[in-house]
């Protein structure tokens, strides 16, 4: 059952711009990025990789579960396209070192982000995205607030919207 929450103006039209006739997902390889920007509007992240390319994501964050990642070859074609938010596309954070720029390269930007009183030294980034079960989840991603590394995530039930936490 699709939630109807508040929205500021600009993140209602972002939402409707993803959500409408022309989706990220359907951007074929080879699709010039100008032409990207113009069916789909500016990316919330942009990040160049070290070979040339560049990945751009479009997200439905704050209030979206889906986000979308493309990479662009040098000559700014689309190469791949790929639905980031998903508990699989999560296993990658098990690989290396991360932190809040290659997070934010990964999955774009969060839909919150928090501190806790009883963990001062730690911040929580958090993503909505569509669980498995068919419930609204989040991924939570903890990093120690003097570096920007990660030093943990997990994902869980979305505290705001899923049915089963509010009794619904």
């Amino acid at each position: 059952m699709p939630r109807i929450p508040y929205l500021p103006i600009s993140t209602a039209v972002a939402a409707l711009t993803l959500a409408g006739c022309a989706s990220v997902a359907d951007l074929k390889p080879g699709t010039p990025y100008n032409e990207a920007l113009k069916l789909y509007g500016k990316p919330s992240v942009t990040c160049s990789e070290p070979n040339g390319t560049h990945r751009v994501v479009w997200t439905q964050q704050p209030s979206g579960e889906f986000a979308w990642a493309v990479v662009f070859d040098k000559n700014e074609n689309a190469i791949s396209v790929t639905q980031v938010l998903t508990k699989e596309s999560f296993n990658v954070l098990n690989q290396g070192q991360w932190n809040t720029q290659s997070i934010r390269c990964q999955f774009g930007q969060p839909a919150m982000v928090r501190t806790f009183a009883d963990r001062p030294n730690h911040m929580v980034w958090e993503y909505r995205f569509y669980g498995q079960s068919e419930e609204y989840d989040m991924l939570f991603v903890t990093f120690d607030r003097s570096t920007n590394q990660m030093v943990g995530y997990t994902t869980g039930p979305d505290p705001e919207y899923n049915l089963l936490l509010l009794g619904r």
